[in-house]
């Protein structure tokens, strides 16, 4: 598949378009389309014009080398539920192909300086719990709870965004671009599992650069390693060893004070007991029986303490762009797109604009 075929069925597909309803827009067969989209055809300089602005990007966005690794998304990597819907994590991986793109297009204009950058380990002789504490030391972060995981991800140059799923059964995905990531998170999650379905997506573009989703030992990979960033250890197993001959009351007022503490929800911190062997599997199980019988398996108590995390990397670009005197089309145009409707993450809330002037 050529570049310009990767990158219009991405963004058919991130619009939802079907290849009949896309060739009908520019008046082409679907047969002529999946040529195009299959690189066994090139389109004719006209033809572009249609196809871009039938895509709502400009001509120069979708005839980018933006180099695709795997070919729309096949290297994505996410965390999902069985029970998901081809057709809702094939919208959401389109989305994040389009998300990756325009990020990639705007930074071959405009590069970013980032204080780190992410790992690479080989993981034939590296544990993911090793891999987890590589990437804590270079990032050299304090020993203990990640207050905020935001901030590191984006020191690293990963371009984090949040958007509600078309559905709650998928968490998030994260892809490389060329140079930087971009990690898609489902907003529509209770926050404390949003900060780990980040630090698992961290996990895969540590430890699994080029590997396929969906494997079920990658995914366990970056559930420990997920697991150890966010609850290193060496530090928290003390913390955790009181549940181990503790009743069903006081197990959920320990849970309940290391959940404000470590940021990681009940259920979390109780795998962790067990992954580090304080609890055996019968009390394991006799936990996960209480949780559910008080229906706290899908909402605990304590998620209030939470406090939303909210990326600045992202729209930071567009409050960089307005404060050069462009207005948000022109933005968009940076951005790749023909129109602002598709831009949001890039563009400041009202919130983070009140925290940049505050800034300086």
């Amino acid at each position: 598949m050529s570049t310009l075929g990767d990158a219009i069925t991405t963004l058919r597909q991130s619009r939802g378009l079907s290849q009949t309803e896309l060739a009908d827009k520019i008046g082409a067969t679907q047969v002529t389309l999946h040529r195009y989209e299959a690189g066994e055809r090139e389109p004719r300089p006209e033809v572009v014009t249609e196809l871009a602005a039938a895509l709502g990007v400009t001509e120069q966005f979708l005839q980018h080398e933006f180099r695709l690794q795997g070919g729309v998304a096949q290297d994505a990597h996410m965390r999902k539920r069985k029970t998901t819907k081809a057709g809702d994590w094939k919208l959401v991986e389109a989305r994040l192909n389009e998300l990756r793109m325009s990020t990639t297009y705007f930074l071959a204009r405009a590069p970013m300086r980032q204080e780190f950058t992410v790992p690479e380990v080989d993981m034939t002789v590296t544990s993911p719990e090793e891999a987890a504490q590589l990437t804590r030391a270079r990032w050299r972060m304090p020993s203990g709870p990640v207050a905020s995981i935001t901030p590191w991800l984006e020191a690293a140059g990963i371009v984090v965004i949040v958007e509600d799923f078309p559905t709650p059964k998928i968490d998030g995905m994260s892809q490389w671009g060329k140079e930087s990531a971009v990690m898609l998170v489902n907003g529509l999650l209770p926050l404390h599992r949003r900060r780990l379905t980040m630090t698992h997506e961290l996990g895969h573009l540590v430890m699994h650069d080029e590997v396929l989703a969906g494997d079920d030992d990658v995914e366990s990979e970056a559930n420990a390693f997920a697991a150890e960033f966010l609850m290193p250890g060496h530090i928290i197993r003390n913390e955790l060893r009181p549940l181990s001959g503790a009743s069903a009351q006081r197990t959920i007022s320990l849970l309940l004070t290391l959940k404000e503490r470590w940021g990681t929800s009940m259920q979390a911190l109780y795998e962790r007991a067990f992954s580090l062997g304080v609890v055996d599997a019968a009390r394991r199980q006799d936990f996960y029986k209480m949780m559910s019988a008080r229906r706290w398996r899908t909402r605990e108590p304590g998620d209030e303490t939470f406090i939303p995390e909210t990326p600045r990397l992202a729209p930071s670009i567009g409050g960089s762009l307005r404060a050069n005197g462009l207005g948000d089309l022109q933005v968009a145009e940076m951005l790749g797109f023909t129109s602002t409707e598709r831009i949001s993450p890039f563009l400041p809330t009202p919130e983070l604009r009140s925290h940049l002037r505050a800034l300086g």
